[in-house]
């Protein structure tokens, strides 16, 4: 997704002008969302890294590739020393991860066929809404979780961000807590098809975690926030 070389014919002209995608600034609609009200959502909103000063300057921007789920990007870059450069850069819909915590304990994870990797692998819910890039962390979490497992939850509660590949994506991943959970039915998506459902206990997903079965990086970092958010008393 990276080679600027890409000759697909689906590409678009490389004159873009589409505006969205001039901005090597831009901030996405659901990060800046004037509707979110819940308290948790607030404080995290007003803890994240703030924009510094930017010591690249982006001379050109036009867009190589778009679908449904992203878009790719080409800039023209001058660095600070004053040499040019190229830097590919992905657009997508912030996402959510999603750790669903019993009252046994028990956390539950899904697992699926990744095709860029050819192999199942388990990991915490998540997903992005690319048809309401709009929405706030906790609704996203919320539909992911009742979509890929059939839980609902009574409480979500934001432990944090991350950015999980900000070498080429400003995608923000919204960490979420989900307790007080009730089993339904899931509504996956055609995408989905063949994940199922995994419950474990903590000393197993560590297992799990240290004998390479969970891979995935959001997964890891979220259950790493987790127990900091234990250690500290926060939760």
């Amino acid at each position: 997704m990276t080679d600027p070389q890409m000759t697909d014919p689906q590409m678009t002209d490389p004159q873009m002008t589409d505006p969205q995608m001039t901005d090597p600034q831009m901030t996405d609609p659901q990060m800046t969302d004037p509707q979110m009200t819940d308290p948790q959502i607030a404080e995290a909103q007003s803890s994240k890294p703030r924009r510094s000063a930017p010591e690249i300057t982006t001379v050109r921007s036009r867009e190589v590739y778009r679908n449904r789920w992203l878009v790719l990007r080409e800039d023209d870059i001058v660095r600070a020393d004053g040499t040019p450069g190229t830097h590919a850069v992905i657009v997508k819909s912030d996402s959510a991860v999603v750790l669903p915590l019993h009252a046994d304990g028990t956390l539950t994870l899904v697992e699926q066929y990744r095709y860029t990797v050819g192999m199942r692998r388990l990991e915490f819910p998540q997903g992005s809404w690319e048809t309401r890039p709009d929405a706030d962390g906790l609704t996203v979490a919320a539909g992911e979780l009742a979509e890929e497992t059939g839980l609902t939850a009574s409480s979500l509660r934001l432990l944090g961000q991350l950015h999980h590949a900000y070498g080429y994506s400003g995608q923000l991943c919204h960490v979420v807590l989900a307790t007080g959970l009730v089993a339904g039915a899931p509504r996956r998506e055609q995408e989905e098809q063949g994940m199922t459902t995994r419950r474990v206990s903590r000393s197993e997903l560590e297992a799990l975690i240290l004998d390479g079965s969970i891979s995935d990086a959001a997964t890891l970092a979220a259950y790493q926030l987790l127990l900091l958010r234990e250690q500290s008393r926060e939760l």
